[in-house]
C-alpha cells in the first residue's frame, strides 16, 4: 500500500518529466491509439545533458509499448504500468521464497521484496519511466511458475521476457537453457516471443528494425554513463571496447549451462553475474540498469533459498 499510493504520488508531483524515455513512451501509446505506427512516425530530441546529435525514435520493443498502453488509455501515464509492474515483481518474489523446499521466518519471505521496495532509487526509477520494471517483473514470474512446477507457463512467460527488452537476449541461455526447457516448452516461447512483434515487424520492418536495433547501434558511448570503460577513459586514457561487455557475458552464459544447468540457486547468481558484465563494461549504463542489476540480486537471494537444485523435503528451521 504504501509503494502504491506514494508511486501514484510521485507521478502528481511530476506530471511531466524533463527525459525522452517517458515522452517517447508516451506518445508512442497515443499514436498507436490513434492506428499509427510508433515506429513510424516517432522522432524527439535526445535528452542527453551532453550532446543533443540525436532524435529518438520509439526504441522499445512491441511488448512494452502494448504493455503501457491500458496505463495510458485508463490513466493518461505510461508510468502506471511500471507501478504495478514493480508491485506485482514484489509479490511473485515473495511466493518464490514461500516456495522453497523448507519453512523459513517471515522475515526471510519479506526481504528480497522489501529490498526492492525500500531501495533509495525505487521512486526516481518510477518518476523518470524507465522500463525496467517490466524485466524485473517477467523474470521473476517466470522463475515463480518454474518453482511451482508450471512448465506451460514458465515458457510463456520467457516468451514475454525476451521481448520486454533488447538485452534480454542473454535469457534464452540463462533461462531456457539453464533451466531445461523442453522441446515443447522452447516452441511455446518462440511463438509467444513473436506474437507481440510480428504485428509490428509486418506493418513496417524496416522502421521496427531502425528503432529497435540500428539506432542503439549507431550510438556512440555516453561519457557520463556509470560504466568501468569510462572510469578506465578517464584514469587512463584507454578505451575498451564494448565488444569485451559480450564476450565477457558470453562467457558466463556458456559456463552456467555448461556447469549449471538445473539449479535454480545458480540461476539467480549467473543472471546477475551475466547482466552485471553486459552493463558495465559496454557503452552506456545509468541508474535504471544498476536498479535492474539490484532487483536482479534480490531474485538470486530467493532463488538461493532453493538450493543446489531447487528440489527437496521441507525440513524444520527454528525460527530466530
Amino acid at each position: 500500500g504504501m509503494v502504491l499510493v506514494a508511486g501514484i504520488d510521485v507521478f502528481k508531483s511530476s506530471p511531466q518529466p524533463h527525459i525522452d524515455v517517458w515522452t517517447a513512451q508516451q506518445q508512442g501509446a497515443a499514436l498507436l491509439l490513434e492506428g499509427k505506427n510508433p515506429y513510424q512516425h516517432l522522432a524527439l530530441p535526445d535528452t542527453d545533458p551532453i550532446r543533443h546529435a540525436h532524435f529518438v525514435p520509439y526504441a522499445y520493443l512491441p511488448s512494452q509499448l502494448l504493455f503501457t498502453l491500458p496505463a495510458f488509455r485508463l490513466a493518461g501515464d505510461v508510468r502506471y504500468a511500471m507501478l504495478v509492474a514493480l508491485l506485482i515483481a514484489g509479490a511473485t518474489l515473495r511466493r518464490v521464497v514461500q516456495m522453497a523446499p523448507r519453512p523459513l521466518p517471515a522475515l526471510y519471505e519479506d526481504a528480497p521484496t522489501l529490498f526492492i521496495w525500500l531501495s533509495p532509487k525505487l521512486f526516481f526509477i518510477l518518476e523518470q519511466a524507465w522500463v525496467d520494471p517490466l524485466q524485473i517483473m517477467l523474470i521473476s514470474l517466470t522463475v515463480a511458475a518454474h518453482v511451482s512446477k508450471r512448465p506451460i507457463l514458465a515458457a510463456v512467460l520467457m516468451g514475454l521476457t525476451l521481448t520486454a527488452k533488447q538485452t534480454m537476449f542473454w535469457m534464452v541461455g540463462l533461462g531456457g537453457l539453464m533451466l531445461g526447457f523442453t522441446v515443447r516448452q522452447w516452441l511455446i516461447t518462440m511463438a509467444i516471443g513473436a506474437v507481440p512483434v510480428l504485428p509490428f515487424a509486418l506493418w513496417d520492418f524496416g522502421a521496427l528494425k531502425h528503432a529497435i536495433f540500428d539506432f542503439f547501434s549507431e550510438l556512440p558511448a555516453r561519457r557520463d554513463a556509470l560504466t568501468l570503460t569510462n572510469w578506465v577513459w578517464f584514469k587512463f586514457a584507454v578505451s575498451l571496447s564494448p565488444r569485451w561487455a559480450f564476450l565477457g557475458a558470453a562467457g558466463v552464459v556458456g559456463l552456467s549451462v555448461w556447469k549449471l544447468r538445473g539449479s535454480i540457486a545458480r540461476f539467480g547468481v549467473a543472471v546477475v553475474l551475466t547482466y552485471s558484465i553486459f552493463f558495465v563494461i559496454n557503452k552506456w549504463a545509468f541508474a535504471n540498469y544498476y536498479f535492474l542489476l539490484m532487483a536482479l540480486a534480490a531474485l538470486a537471494a530467493a532463488c538461493a533459498f532453493h538450493g543446489e537444485s531447487g528440489t527437496g523435503a521441507r525440513t524444520t528451521t527454528p525460527a530466530p
